[in-house]
């Protein structure tokens, strides 16, 4: 069995969340079946989304090759990122780092691919869409992506950033608006395409539709150990 490193901290309240999922979709029996885990929690890590969008920023590339290259010195044999943003560094951390890290961006849009979806509403940071990772993973599977415009963008980052990021109560209404303006753009599934919002499913219920990068994430990284993901209950595409 394959010992997981976790880069985390990017936010700490989606990595614990990773941590759930991890074990409550692993396929086993005892304790002692599940995946050995090693997590270096960095949250003084600079925010992805403010370099993304002005390099003149701190880069967070450096905070995230150090915490990956202690796992790897500590045993860790393969690397999750539970941060979609992160992935923007992706190909330079797996050089630097010399671990394989868990494609996450090619792991969901083989999600969707493989359930004949066409158009997905993305909710994300504005980092994640100025950067178009998530857009071109899905273009290359033929994929079209559905984007909020300005105003439904700015309340999203508002959710993200002043709500969730900050422990203060999350204007759930607000953001169900958002999704409905991205559905009547035809998309047939939202991507909770940043850490962060996959909560807002965990803690508002939200409907099948919404596509949580946790739970896909929490799924590879089980396959990859070698074990089986079994069926979880807020696991659905």
């Amino acid at each position: 069995m394959k010992v997981l490193g976790v880069i985390g901290g990017l936010g700490p309240m989606a990595t614990a969340y990773f941590l759930e999922l991890l074990t409550g979709m692993t396929n086993v029996a005892s304790d002692q079946e599940h995946i050995p885990v090693i997590v270096n929690s960095i949250p003084q890590t600079p925010d992805r989304t403010a370099f993304i969008l002005d390099h003149k920023e701190k880069s967070p590339l450096k905070n995230m090759v150090e915490a990956g290259t202690k796992l790897k010195q500590v045993g860790a044999e393969y690397i999750a990122i539970p941060c979609v943003t992160a992935h923007y560094f992706y190909h330079e951390l797996e050089e630097q780092i010399g671990l394989p890290i868990i494609s996450l961006l090619e792991k969901v849009a083989e999600q969707f691919e493989n359930n004949g979806i066409e158009k997905v509403g993305l909710l994300a940071t504005t980092g994640t869409i100025a950067s178009r990772i998530v857009q071109n993973a899905l273009q290359n599977k033929g994929i079209q992506t559905v984007l909020p415009d300005s105003g439904q963008q700015a309340i999203v980052m508002k959710i993200i950033y002043e709500q969730i990021k900050a422990g203060k109560p999350v204007e759930i209404e607000k953001f169900m608006e958002v999704e409905d303006k991205l559905k009547e753009k035809g998309a047939q599934k939202l991507l909770l395409g940043c850490t962060e919002l996959s909560l807002l499913k965990r803690d508002f219920q939200l409907l099948d539709e919404n596509v949580d990068v946790l739970e896909i994430l929490a799924a590879a990284a089980i396959e990859y150990s070698g074990l089986q993901v079994k069926q979880y209950h807020r696991l659905t595409i």
